[in-house]
């Protein structure tokens, strides 16, 4: 029995359609995977995203309770050298043993500030910050993370006079380090005469005004960081973190 021609002649368009067909079914299931991969990561991404920047503005909110401490701290030394350099020696007598201390301590190193801001150092160095849709909060995410160093060379300014502020303060028996516990120092004079000499000390007058107008400095700094910086960058990042998500970048 001979096979017949037309058979397999009619067969092949059929094996070529079902070949075609599954080939086709294969690569869409390959891309659909693929488009189902990147979704999911894109949802990775953007979780991670969330947590960060909820993470960044936790950050901010210490960084900034840290910024309104130093203020409050610089405020006080200023008026503690205030005292000091403006009493003439009637009202400086009349002035408790307390008192004088308060004036005195505006002399004595003080940590003024403290804050890492770790936080969102890693989320600039990570790059994390160009997913933020808001163009004015990537930017001053950016300054803020760079501002550490400069606030560690405003703070080295404040400091600058420490070693001259021991000498002078040791040259007339007070020790800095004794300041701020309500009592003379054993052994040596009385802190109210010793205050005496000191505020009539052209060094000492020089000194206090030198350091007077460091922690100035680092004050304005400060403050304008806070009302200028933290304030607008709070109030844009305030909005629920997913809604900061830029799709498109």
């Amino acid at each position: 029995m001979e096979d017949d021609p037309n058979a397999s002649e009619g067969s092949a368009p059929g094996s070529l359609r079902a070949l075609l067909t599954e080939g086709a079914v294969i690569v869409v299931s390959i891309l659909l995977a693929f488009a189902v991969d990147a979704a999911w990561d894109r949802h990775l991404q953007r979780q991670q995203f969330e947590e960060d920047l909820e993470q960044v503005r936790e950050q901010l909110v210490v960084d900034l309770d840290g910024l309104n401490g130093a203020i409050e701290d610089s405020e006080s030394v200023l008026d503690r050298l205030d005292m000091f350099m403006g009493l003439p020696p009637a009202a400086l007598a009349a002035l408790e043993p307390d008192s004088i201390e308060y004036a005195l301590n505006g002399l004595r190193l003080r940590g003024i500030y403290d804050q890492s801001g770790l936080g969102v150092e890693a989320f600039v160095r990570d790059g994390q910050v160009s997913f933020v849709a808001d163009p004015l909060a990537r930017a001053l995410i950016r300054i803020w993370s760079s501002l550490e160093e400069e606030l560690s060379e405003d703070y080295a300014a404040v400091v600058a006079t420490d070693p001259l502020i021991q000498q002078v303060l040791a040259s007339h028996g007070i020790m800095a380090a004794r300041l701020g516990r309500s009592r003379s120092i054993p052994g040596a004079r009385s802190l109210k005469d010793a205050a005496f000499d000191l505020r009539a000390d052209p060094v000492a007058l020089d000194v206090a005004a030198e350091r007077r107008l460091s922690v100035e400095s680092y004050l304005r700094n400060l403050v304008t960081i806070r009302d200028r910086l933290f304030v607008t960058l709070l109030d844009i990042l305030g909005a629920p973190a997913a809604a900061q998500l830029n799709e498109g970048e």
